[in-house]
């Protein structure tokens, strides 16, 4: 096994980062045998008993304990847009096609109020819990009458939870003024999707007579805004964009806070199919400039971009905030993987999956039994039994695979090619971390303040 990834700043300084403590230091002290001692001796120390047996008790115990971080709910399979990259387009195997289906208002009923009993026992082990539901789709607005119904039955029935956190991610087509007041009058804090401006958002995110909503969108912010001063966003990308575009766009309307931008979803499609070998070598090269910009705005900071520090930064923070020795809690050893509990995907159906990346074959449940903690012990050991190559990884206890990254047809596995591109990937935000620290060392901390302070907003 490699026990050290190494990497070398803009500056010429080479690191180590080790595997064993994901720890990162200079690349002389690899070979400095008490420097090194000294690091083994405070790994082992701060390691903990990685032999927790595995079985529906201690499962339950476990997500009381640490999970039920969010309840999703489906609220329809419908959608009036038809976004070329969507994972509903039937374009990626194993996932759903849009589809007319609702959910009703028992199953939302129901779901609530098995999320919030689960959420009632587990305050009394983590008191600091604070329970989520999200609103998700296809295009939620579509079932509006479930949300408010939702909506009206947490505020009458759990009077007891005043920290509940509500978000809803949409299109923005039907934002209508009557909507808006009720979202942000029941503090529904709302997540637009939104890839740039007018030429790179059209481009993908189209009605189905493939005319682009950039528009209408923002048409119908003009009376969001008068009634709060911005949105947050999220933003998906292909080969095809123009970051540099995407960037400028949100640069000049800071009314937009883009707290995501993420690559069209590789797994299982043939999507990617379209572009050439010209438009990957364009891509890079714009990625390459927008990392170049998010180093120099340290340098100088008078044109400072604030869409690429943010992005940069929130992309690059896997690689600075894992927790030294990496505690594991005992259940899955190595990668990203949660433990299916973590997070409660209710669908139409009302069956509960692990989350929204995965089809029913990751079924952990339903609305009628509640969670089925034998079966998330079975998936969990399966996980494990096929992330065992994964103890030789450099990038082990750092990298970001889950059961959305590997899991298709009820199946986990994990490609060769994936986890030479994710070992690169790290390397490479490692690079670009170290090369910013080397020039302001107080960046991190306050990219981690400002970052606590807009999710409190």
């Amino acid at each position: 096994m490699n026990r050290y990834l190494e990497f070398k700043t803009k500056g010429g300084n080479s690191y180590l980062f080790d595997s064993k403590s994901c720890l990162v230091f200079q690349k002389e002290r690899g070979s400095d045998e008490e420097f090194i001692k000294n690091v083994d001796f405070l790994s082992e120390y701060n390691q903990i008993d990685n032999q927790l047996e595995i079985n529906e008790e201690n499962t339950e115990q476990y997500i009381l304990k640490y999970g039920l971080k969010e309840l999703l709910l489906e609220c329809t399979t419908s959608c009036n847009l038809r976004c070329h990259y969507c994972v509903f387009s039937g374009n990626y195997d194993d996932k759903r096609i849009h589809g007319t289906a609702h959910m009703s208002i028992e199953t939302a009923q129901k779901a609530i109020s098995y999320y919030l009993y689960l959420c009632r026992k587990a305050k009394k082990i983590n008191p600091l819990l604070k329970p989520m539901i999200g609103f998700y789709g296809g295009e939620p607005l579509l079932n509006m009458e479930l949300i408010r119904y939702s909506i009206e039955y947490i505020k009458k029935n759990f009077w007891d939870f005043k920290d509940i956190y509500l978000t809803l991610t949409t299109n923005g087509t039907m934002l209508i003024p009557e909507t808006v007041d009720y979202l942000l009058e029941n503090d529904v804090h709302v997540i637009l999707s939104l890839d740039g401006g007018r030429e790179q958002h059209n481009r993908n995110r189209v009605f189905k007579n493939n005319k682009g909503s950039f528009d209408i969108i923002m048409q119908n912010l003009e009376y969001y805004f008068k009634k709060k001063s911005y949105i947050f966003t999220n933003s998906v990308f292909d080969y095809k964009t123009n970051l540099l575009e995407v960037a400028d766009f949100f640069q000049n309307n800071p009314r937009f806070i883009n707290i995501g931008a993420a690559p069209v979803n590789k797994e299982g499609t043939t999507y990617y199919d379209q572009f050439t070998e010209e438009d990957i070598k364009i891509f890079n090269e714009r990625l390459q400039k927008v990392r170049e910009i998010f180093l120099n705005d340290f340098i100088d900071d008078s044109h400072a971009n604030s869409f690429i520090r943010y992005w940069m930064s929130k992309d690059c923070s896997s690689a600075l905030t894992r927790v030294p020795f990496n505690l594991k809690q005992g259940y899955i050893p190595y990668t990203g993987g949660c433990v299916p509990g973590d997070k409660m995907f209710v669908n139409v159906n009302g069956n509960i999956l692990v989350c929204e990346k995965l089809s029913e074959d990751f079924k952990i449940g339903d609305i009628k039994n509640g969670l089925d903690f034998n079966q998330i012990a079975k998936m969990v050991k399966e996980y494990n039994k096929t992330i065992e190559k994964c103890k030789d990884c450099v990038i082990r206890n750092v990298c970001s695979f889950c059961y959305g990254s590997c899991g298709k047809k009820g199946i986990m596995e994990i490609e060769a090619e994936k986890c030479r591109n994710a070992i690169e990937g790290f390397r490479q935000r490692l690079e670009l971390c170290y090369s910013v620290l080397e020039v302001d060392e107080g960046w991190f901390a306050l990219f981690q303040q400002r970052n606590n302070e807009l999710i409190n907003r």
